[in-house]
């Protein structure tokens, strides 16, 4: 009936200076001040910003009015050291969020720097320097929160404003927030992985999954977000993927769910079919850890979805009754992910991810008459297939200069084609 194929690369890059803020890039920023016990600005003091999971490091120095940011970080726990003659040396861990800044002040104790005093953790807080409206889901919460068919655009509801997620066709999913253009459905809601898009071209809605095993953070702005977005007409969902680090760890899942084991879906039981078989399956596994340590780490994964149902299909009058029918509406699908990161240099660090996604189905088509209404014959076999790779490289070009460049590679190709007698045993206008 129709197929669609699509291919984008994208190219994204930017100088970063010191003290500028970017809402909805993958990364975060570590900025403050080097203070003495007084008050006093500390020019000069030597700032080592390193990741406590992969020890890559980054070397600063503070201005003349003691300031210092570090940007263009991959979000982590970080540990901020800072060093200045004539006092102690200072350890303060700090948390990175996607797309925010976290403020750290240090504020330094005269004595021999052989002495090192450590405080509490800084993590984001308000945030005074823009009036976007959104939040961010960490990784303890996409771990331990519950998510319907384990779709990681489910995350977006925990925001005040955004609303359940629908599927359509072609393997799209939209994500509504309120304030939305009438009938748009969260159709314009932009949807990016590490900075790459994966909307679909001139349809709109995410065109790709992606296990929520590699997904590191979830931010979603709903109002006044700044330019950085990209093109949308509605809320901007922005996640990043997780990352190997030194220590090699695991994850093996399986889930099941069948009718047996959930409430009815309705308040109303439907004669023809009063108790609906439905199954779901889902299993896979994840795998990270260090290649070379503090130089080179991966993570993989890959997830089997496989969800069973079915629907009645009720037609009306003595002469029709009897091609009222249960049909299956069978889901099939595979996520995998691999992704690489390195430490190039001291002032160089890159990552190259490859994921994909893919999965066949036959259900009715979007935008046809109920499915309790819609004869199987005229649904669809609906077969996607949606790959992504992204390549990152993060270059300190001076202290208080940071190069990022993105480049996204995008390719989607999906069909819609007639039901066969195997998809539809015995369905009347097969072929036809």
């Amino acid at each position: 009936m129709s197929r669609n194929a699509a291919m984008v690369a994208v190219f994204a890059w930017g100088l970063i200076t010191l003290g500028s803020v970017h809402a909805q890039a993958p990364t975060g920023t570590i900025a403050g001040r080097v203070l003495d016990p007084s008050g006093a600005a500390i020019p000069g003091a030597r700032i080592l910003v390193t990741n406590k999971q992969t020890g890559a490091q980054r070397v600063l120095l503070a201005t003349n009015e003691g300031d210092y940011s570090a940007p263009a970080l991959l979000v982590g726990v970080y540990e901020v050291t800072v060093e200045a003659p004539g006092f102690q040396r200072l350890a303060r861990e700090a948390i990175i969020e996607t797309g925010s800044t976290t403020t750290v002040n240090l504020t330094m104790q005269l004595g021999a720097t052989t002495y090192t005093v450590s405080v509490d953790a800084a993590s984001p807080q308000i945030r005074y320097d823009t009036h976007e409206v959104g939040g961010v889901v960490t990784r303890p919460q996409i771990e331990g929160l519950p998510l319907n068919g384990r779709s990681f655009l489910e995350l977006a509801k925990l925001e005040p404003g955004a609303q359940p997620p629908t599927r359509g066709s072609n393997n799209r999913t939209f994500v509504p927030v309120l304030g939305q253009t009438v009938g748009n459905s969260g159709r314009g809601t932009r949807v990016s992985i590490d900075g790459g898009s994966i909307m679909a071209i001139g349809q709109g809605g995410s065109a790709m999954g992606f296990s929520q095993e590699v997904v590191q953070e979830f931010q979603i702005s709903t109002v006044n977000f700044d330019l950085t977005t990209g093109l949308t007409d509605g809320a901007s969902v922005n996640v990043v993927t997780r990352s190997g680090s030194n220590v090699l760890h695991g994850t093996a899942f399986y889930f099941f769910r069948d009718h047996n084991l959930a409430a009815y879906p309705a308040l109303k039981r439907d004669p023809a079919n009063p108790t609906p078989f439905f199954q779901r399956r889902q299993f896979g596994f994840a795998l990270g850890g260090p290649v070379r340590r503090d130089r080179l780490f991966f993570l993989g994964n890959w997830e089997r979805n496989e969800q069973r149902g079915v629907v009645a299909t009720t037609l009306f009058g003595q002469d029709f009754a009897h091609f009222s029918r249960i049909t299956a509406s069978p889901l099939f699908g595979d996520q995998l992910s691999v992704r690489v990161d390195g430490q190039i240099s001291n002032t160089h660090t890159a990552f190259v991810r490859y994921s994909h996604d893919g999965s066949r189905a036959f259900a009715p088509t979007t935008g046809t008459l109920h499915p309790k209404f819609s004869y199987p014959s005229n649904w669809t076999r609906q077969q996607a297939w949606a790959d992504q790779t992204m390549l990152g490289i993060t270059s300190v070009l001076r202290p208080t200069l940071v190069n990022d460049l993105r480049f996204s590679y995008f390719f989607i190709s999906s069909s819609e084609t007639s039901p066969t007698d195997q998809d539809c045993p015995g369905c009347l206008g097969i072929g036809a």
